[in-house]
């Protein structure tokens, strides 16, 4: 079972992030890219561990991983009332009469998990 890492990722921006002064803009970029790049590890890792073999020996699964890392950031980025560029794509793609019972729908399910 091939497992992508993303350990060593987020500790080398880890380090990057703590020998730069960044700007407030800098440093919340910094912290949504490794929360997303922490979350779509964990995502392939779960994936693997029910048999779905994510792994580097399919190059197409990098165009995969980024959309996943890009929509993972679109949605902090939208938590946190700025705007991110997927987030238009994302609203072009999928046409929702209801969102909001989308979103009751979704997290009524994850709080009975």
């Amino acid at each position: 079972m091939n497992i992508i890492d993303f350990t060593e990722a987020l500790k080398k921006r880890q380090q990057e992030k703590e020998e730069l002064e960044l700007s407030e803009a800098e440093a919340i970029e910094y912290d949504i890219t490794d929360l997303a790049l922490s979350i779509a590890g964990e995502i392939t890792d779960a994936a693997n561990d029910l048999g779905y073999p994510i792994g580097p020996d399919n190059d197409k699964f990098a165009y995969d991983i980024l959309l996943l890392v890009e929509s993972i950031k679109s949605l902090l980025y939208r938590a946190l009332g700025k705007e991110y560029p997927m987030q238009t794509i994302t609203e072009m793609m999928f046409e929702l009469s209801d969102p909001k019972a989308l979103l009751n729908d979704f997290f009524e399910i994850e709080s009975e998990e």
